[in-house]
């Protein structure tokens, strides 16, 4: 996290207030105490007469609670257009490398590096807006990937993980409001079929030869099998000892969440710290 200065951090934890409707959910404890707590540090810092507007904001912020819907938006939108006039008479300076902040359990998802407004709102859909939300989230299922079936193994209307590599190109069949993309791929037992439902994306996405981890549903037929795949990864992208792991599924959020969740709550990734008071320590990794 530090690369992330105050501003932008309080940009992206408004944004996500407002996606949300101004219900003061984006903050554990609301957002006049955020508010109250992250705006002096950029008050500090401002020229006088926008350190005099900051200031003001922050009193206005302490009344949150008791505001309307309709006037938290408009608050939302003051606190906004200062910040962006800010960021343009003010450019952000460079953190200095290996600089460590402590983010706290009910600090706003919107702290942690590589969570933008984008993938707050997804998070914020699972009701995650917070480190604490995200940490106790329980995920879908587990995926044990000591365990891989072979193609030729695979049982029908089973759940079943396997390392397969692409063979050809993709295709898409639609019928009526239905896509569906196609990936042939194989094992050293046989062949099968990877498939997607509405992901047209997907027939163009992997080059012959690419290893792939999947998950999913399997159907078994005269034909070749078929896998209606819920979780796909592309082998290069995993750790050394991924077939050492129980991996938590994330099939809601095409596997994004999965992933961030493991970053965000492992302790022994490089640069975080998960601290016996419940806060996270995070550095630039």
């Amino acid at each position: 996290m530090a690369d992330e200065s105050p501003a932008r951090l309080l940009g992206k934890v408004l944004r996500l207030e407002a996606s949300g409707g101004c219900q003061d959910r984006a903050t554990t404890g609301g957002m006049a105490d955020f508010m109250c707590r992250w705006l002096p540090r950029i008050t500090a810092s401002a020229p006088q007469q926008q350190a005099e507007a900051l200031s003001q904001l922050e009193e206005k912020f302490e009344a949150y609670s008791d505001l309307s819907p309709q006037q938290r938006a408009g608050l939302v939108d003051q606190a906004l257009d200062l910040l962006q006039e800010l960021a343009t008479d003010q450019p952000e300076a460079e953190s200095a490398e290996g600089e460590i902040d402590q983010v706290c359990w009910d600090d706003s998802v919107a702290q942690l590096k590589g969570v933008g407004n984008k993938r707050a709102e997804l998070l914020a859909a699972l009701e995650i807006y917070t480190i604490g939300d995200l940490l106790l989230h329980c995920p879908l299922g587990y995926e044990d990937r000591s365990q891989l079936t072979p193609i030729a193994n695979l049982e029908h209307r089973q759940r079943q993980t396997l390392q397969v590599e692409v063979t050809g190109k993709g295709q898409i069949i639609r019928s009526g409001k239905l896509t569906i993309a196609r990936v042939p791929v194989r094992d050293e037992t046989g062949q099968c079929t990877l498939v997607w439902f509405n992901q047209p994306y997907r027939a163009s996405m992997y080059s012959a030869g690419t290893e792939l981890v999947v998950t999913g549903s399997v159907r078994v037929g005269k034909k070749r099998p078929t896998v209606r795949v819920q979780e796909a990864e592309q082998v290069e992208n995993l750790p050394e000892d991924w077939q050492d792991r129980l991996v938590p599924a994330g099939a809601s959020l095409c596997g994004d969440y999965r992933a961030f969740t493991n970053d965000a709550a492992s302790t022994d990734h490089p640069g975080t710290e998960v601290l016996p008071c419940g806060s996270c320590r995070t550095g630039s990794g």
